[in-house]
């Protein structure tokens, strides 16, 4: 490291000593309390992402994860601090949804919107992103980030903030000055410092005396011989390492050879997708543990066939057989010990459920959060064909999406084979909507104001977000001869019709669900006699989805009461004026 680098380095690193004597001071005097004592606010956080490099000039982008450790107070901002300044903050690029962001070389720093709608509640957690660079460095740097939160949406008062302690993985954090890139099988050792050589990434399960050649870049300022004291080779596709050699590797921008591993043993569990766990460096210039994938140590997977064509499957089945017909084979295993079936396309955690009977030695376990199921046990390979026959498909929404893709696979003692796929064709059905009505009855008085049939109905569709129609109906004691009537005013697209002749008043318009709830809400009932029949009236309410099956809903119904008045008599005189003459009979005064 240059005379400039370790100036800088200790100048940031006597920065936090001084920030660090800082918060220890305040601690003491209690205007910062610590994590332990402040138990009604607290919290912990964590920092995952990466690996990082140093000179890196692009980015790394970093999740960062606070959780409220507290039991009463919410947590309304929060800093993000750099652990020194050999990490530039470039990008403050995720928070909450209404939080704001600041952004500075140094760190983010995150405000609740006003108001604590959008704090974060003790024992909840919310996740906050940034993208930091680092500077060129001759070797490794490492440093903690520091997790500042606070009470309130600022941070103006000392006494309402709190320092995050870590949890799970913690906030520190490292950038490497080696970076592993990929690996390959070679036949020799390839010359460090040369371009990473065309390889293979297969060999036969067990071989012995293999070369695999890890490439990567250099990312310090100086030439660096990686060593086999601080360089590793592990993962799935290796029994042992053999030994490890390189040579002085300068830095680079691509991809080089940065060392050999010689008498490589592959492991005996033959199968695709093995991995390599590969570290590389040297005292102060390491690699990150990188894993490596897609490595292949030969052998003949079993292999599941799906018969063609989709399995139909309609809304409200019960749990119906996948694929009845597949067959599962394997040419040098005659037993299996576990296969899998996992719902691979369309998947929705809420609904969806694969089922399995456990037989002939063979167990099941489902994970309702992935979509799979989980077979194991030694059995033979007939017997694994007959259990991935039975495994069924179940879905219990009322709105479910129309297509799953379902993925099988089997596994022998060495690895899983490839998977093989069934699609599902979901026909989706039309569910009625419901109408409830309210307990009770309603009460017309003759001669008085038209009532509210049921101001407290409800309408429900749990698949259909508008409904086109309604009828509301006198079905028992309709009097037409009486004037029964049922009285609706024209609202939200929605429009009456009554026939007086049936007792029925039809609605119809394209509404949204509350809106007919609404419409329903203010039917009235009337009746014009003076002398009604007090039969108590029964009022039936209908809606209509407008789909074409299955669009009525139940016929909710509630009754009317209604309650006679007695008239008084009237008495009505005849036109004209009756005439009597002096000392005549008798006149009738109104003989009509």
């Amino acid at each position: 490291m240059s005379t400039a680098q370790l100036g800088r380095v200790g100048h940031a690193r006597s920065l936090s000593l001084v920030l660090t004597a800082l918060t220890s001071a305040l601690l003491l005097v209690g205007l910062l309390p610590s994590v332990a004592s402040a138990t009604s606010f607290a919290a912990r956080a964590s920092i995952s992402g990466g690996p990082q490099y140093v000179n890196d000039s692009v980015g790394t982008t970093f999740t960062f994860t606070v959780k409220n450790t507290g039991y009463a107070t919410k947590i309304g901002a929060l800093k993000i601090t750099r652990p020194f300044s050999a990490w530039t903050v470039s990008t403050c690029s995720g928070a909450p949804s209404g939080w704001t962001v600041t952004q500075s070389a140094g760190g983010c720093t995150f405000s609740s919107p006003s108001g604590a709608t959008g704090d974060i509640a003790p024992g909840g957690s919310a996740t906050f992103m940034l993208t930091a660079k680092t500077v060129p460095e001759a070797a490794d740097i490492s440093g903690t980030w520091k997790v500042i939160v606070s009470k309130t949406n600022s941070f103006s008062n000392p006494s309402n903030l709190v320092q995050a302690a870590g949890m799970g993985a913690g906030l520190k954090t490292k950038a490497y000055s080696f970076q592993v890139l990929s690996a390959v099988i070679s036949a020799t050792p390839a010359t460090p410092g040369a371009a990473c050589p065309v390889g293979s990434s297969s060999a036969p399960a067990a071989s012995t005396g293999n070369v695999i050649v890890i490439c990567g870049r250099n990312r310090s300022t100086g030439t660096q011989k990686p060593n086999a004291a601080h360089s590793s080779l592990g993962g799935t596709f290796i029994a042992s390492h053999g030994s490890f050699s390189s040579a002085p590797v300068a830095p680079s921008t691509t991809s080089r050879v940065l060392g050999n591993w010689a008498n490589v043993t592959i492991t005996s569990a033959s199968g695709s997708g093995k991995t390599l766990i590969a570290t590389i460096g040297r005292l102060s210039q390491q690699s990150p543990k990188t894993t490596l994938d897609g490595f292949n140590a030969l052998n003949s997977p079993p292999t599941v066939t799906t018969s063609t064509g989709s399995t139909p499957y309609t809304e409200n089945d019960p749990p119906t057989t996948i694929d009845g017909a597949l067959t599962v084979s394997d040419p040098d295993d005659s037993s299996l010990i576990g296969a899998q079936v996992r719902i691979s396309a369309g998947f929705v955690a809420a609904s969806d459920t694969l089922g399995f009977t456990n037989q002939n030695g063979i167990t099941g376990s489902y994970n309702s959060a992935t979509g799979v199921l989980t077979l194991t046990g030694t059995a033979t390979v007939a017997d694994y064909q007959t259990a991935l026959r039975s495994v069924t498909y179940a879905n219990s929404s009322d709105t479910p999406t129309t297509s799953r893709t379902i993925a099988f696979s089997a596994s022998d003692v060495h690895a899983f084979g490839a998977e093989a796929t069934k699609s599902i064709a979901i026909t989706a059905v039309n569910d009625a909507p419901t109408v409830a009505t309210s307990g009770g009855s309603a009460g017309f008085t003759e001669g008085g104001p038209a009532v509210t049939v049921d101001p407290s109905v409800t309408v429900s569709d749990v698949d259909s977000p508008n409904l086109s129609g309604a009828t509301a109906s006198i079905t028992t004691n309709f009097s037409s001869a009486d004037g029964d009537t049922l009285g609706f005013t024209n609202q939200s697209g929605i429009t009456g019709s009554y026939n007086g002749t049936t007792g029925v008043l039809s609605l119809s318009g394209s509404a949204t669900v509350a809106d007919y709830q609404a419409a329903l809400r203010t039917i009235k009932f009337s009746n014009t006699s003076d002398n009604p029949s007090t039969a108590t009236r029964t009022v039936s309410l209908q809606v209509n989805d407008g789909a074409a099956s299955n669009n009525l809903s139940n016929v909710a119904t509630r009754d009317v009461t209604v309650g006679a008045v007695n008239d008084p008599p009237v008495v009505t005189t005849s036109s004209g004026t009756p005439s009597y003459s002096e000392g005549g009979a008798a006149v009738a005064v109104d003989p009509c």
